[in-house]
């Protein structure tokens, strides 16, 4: 296959993209099962917590404001997480994207040259 016919192909291209892109669901997946899992924690410590609470709506309303603080601050952590993958990927595909460029720059003088 030539060089032209290579850089030209957009199904390869897209194939690329589209393996990047399922690899990308992959991890937010595993992120969002992993806070998942931890906000179904906090929904159970909050049950034991509170279970004898319910004649005190002092205590219950405590209860409450916790579980309120903690699932904002595990969302706070789960936006915190998928921007530092957003952050990975774009650097990962940014060195690609140079690599390739300076394969493709290396080896378009030496085809000139033939």
């Amino acid at each position: 296959m030539e060089l032209e016919e290579i850089k030209g192909n957009n199904d390869y291209e897209k194939s690329k993209f589209m393996e990047g892109a399922s690899w990308m669901c992959t991890k937010v997946n595993r992120e969002k099962e992993k806070y998942d899992e931890r906000d179904k924690e906090l929904f159970n410590e909050f049950d034991t917590r509170t279970v004898d609470w319910e004649n005190d709506p002092n205590l219950l309303l405590r209860g409450i404001k916790w579980l309120r603080e903690a699932l904002e601050v595990s969302t706070l952590e789960f936006d915190e997480a998928l921007g530092s993958l957003q952050d990975s990927a774009q650097y990962n595909m940014e060195e690609a994207m140079r690599k390739v460029q300076k394969v493709f720059s290396d080896f378009e003088p030496n085809i000139l040259s033939l």
